[in-house]
């Protein structure tokens, strides 16, 4: 039935056609890659035999047009929309954290409490944003660790600018997630907490499998695609109202049930 099939501990290398591979997906398969290609591949061209730093690169030199990854629940599409999905989730991301400084600056800048730190931080996360837009991602083994890496500067100076000018009187001076023992944080958790939910109904009722993403790494019982989702809304929905409910966390040790209300 397939050609040039092999056996391996249990694992095995097939190349078939659309109708083969129906039959394999319909197997008790605990874990599938499926690698399509715009042209036939070479004989000599083996898989397990590429390395792991430079296969992808190799593949697409030799005509790789997509790669799926199917663990056990999971299904992972591994191509350019892949990476488009994960550009547009982390700017929105980006935009929504430049807004909320902007929220809360606007009304600053004609008083004398007007913030050169808030100023600056807008006009640095505008520049990341910029060069997120046209950046290359094609064909760019390390293009999730681009986008990351992004983000991941970004929030520095977003929570930095936060923690010197929106939350000084608070004692914030870093986001913590699990184990968080400050009343900031804890806030956060919990708006967070309470927006993965609202994030994951949405996603259910559109149809969507939670537990497959771009951003977040696809493992059992991780709703990957749903924390992918709920990173733009995080700072807007979340962080934006935390922020402005500061004077009823002032002097607070834990989340009690009327802040929790609010």
């Amino acid at each position: 039935l397939f050609e040039n099939l092999e056996v391996r501990n249990m694992e095995f290398d097939i190349r078939t056609d659309l109708k083969g591979l129906k039959e394999i997906i319909e197997m008790n398969t605990n874990q599938l890659r499926i690698y399509q290609f715009e042209k036939p591949l070479a004989d000599t061209l083996v898989l397990e035999h590429l390395p792991e730093s430079n296969r992808e690169n190799i593949l697409l030199k030799n005509g790789l047009k997509h790669f799926f990854y199917c663990d056990f629940e999971f299904l992972t599409i591994e191509s350019e929309y892949s990476r488009e999905i994960a550009r547009t989730l982390i700017l929105g991301k980006l935009k929504n954290q430049r807004a909320t400084l902007q929220y809360f600056y606007k009304y600053q800048k004609n008083s004398s409490n007007s913030s050169i730190k808030l100023e600056n931080a807008i006009l640095s996360i505008k520049e990341v944003i910029d060069s997120l837009k046209i950046i290359e991602l094609k064909n760019r083994p390390d293009w999730l660790n681009i986008v990351m890496g992004k983000e991941g500067g970004v929030a520095n100076i977003y929570f930095n600018a936060i923690s010197c000018e929106l939350l000084n009187e608070l004692n914030f001076s870093n986001r913590i997630g699990r184990g968080a023992d400050d009343i900031v944080n804890s806030a956060l958790n919990y708006g967070y907490a309470i927006l993965t939910s609202f994030v994951w109904q949405s996603v259910i009722n559109a149809g969507l499998e939670p537990f497959a993403g771009v951003l977040h790494t696809n493992r059992p019982g991780k709703p990957s695609l749903v924390l992918d989702i709920m990173e733009e809304y995080r700072a807007w929905v979340v962080d934006r109202n935390i922020i402005k409910l500061k004077a009823h966390l002032k002097g607070k040790h834990f989340l009690d049930t009327p802040i929790k209300k609010k």
